[in-house]
């Protein structure tokens, strides 16, 4: 389902294995973003994002039945979890949240606004990714077990993210996920900072894109 093919080590994460690295793999572009050695979690800063990461699941209608979907056992949820957090600066918090309505605001909204409450929301900037990437188009890229399989799994970080943490309005099923995402199968989300080694847990591009305000979508269509 989220299948994102050949992955490479990105510039943003050579410093936790720069002697295993050839120089032809070297993007001088990408050298003034090098983040400190520092600037990677401790097993503490992994916890804690981990422990976010749980209470946000809890929080998002639906999101903690997504997670079941794949990852049933316990062990298998905290492991993909901190797999996650593992790769993500300490001073990046990918769920900063804007403000925003209470649920029970939205559902006084009426169902008239459902469709727009996926585009609607605010959230924090993206953050970047000190993780593996597409080999092709470099975009965030994450290396994960699904139970009772023996092959490592690969997905792109924001498909895993919008999965596990966006509220995703009418999903019954994996079946929904790219219809009302609008995303095609094995293809990252579109960032809207336009840097495939940043990651958020927004899709830039929904169902409800096209009824809501043109801010955004105006110069976006290629």
């Amino acid at each position: 389902m989220f299948f994102c093919g050949d992955v490479a080590e990105s510039e943003s994460g050579a410093s936790r294995r720069s002697g295993h690295r050839r120089a032809d793999s070297f993007d001088l572009r990408a050298a003034v973003n090098l983040p400190e050695l520092t600037n990677r979690r401790t097993q503490e800063d992994v916890r804690r994002l981990v422990y976010r990461f749980k209470q946000r699941i809890e929080d998002v209608p639906g999101a903690r039945e997504r997670l079941l979907h794949f990852w049933r056992d316990a062990d298998f949820q905290e492991s993909v979890l901190a797999s996650l957090a593992h790769d993500i600066p300490r001073d990046g918090d990918p769920l900063a949240t804007g403000p925003q309505e209470t649920s029970g605001e939205r559902r006084n909204r009426g169902s008239s606004s459902r469709r727009r409450k996926f585009q609607d929301r605010s959230f924090g900037d993206c953050v970047l990714w000190l993780g593996l990437v597409n080999r092709h188009n470099r975009y965030a890229a994450i290396e994960l077990k699904l139970p009772e399989t023996f092959d490592p799994w690969v997905t792109y970080v924001n498909r895993l993210m919008v999965y596990l943490f966006a509220e995703i309005p009418g999903y019954r099923g994996p079946d929904d996920f790219h219809r009302l995402c609008a995303v095609s199968m094995n293809e990252p989300f579109p960032m809207k900072c336009h840097n495939p080694g940043h990651i958020d847990f927004q899709p830039r591009n929904s169902p409800q894109s096209s009824d809501s305000d043109t801010d955004d979508t105006d110069e976006d269509e290629d």
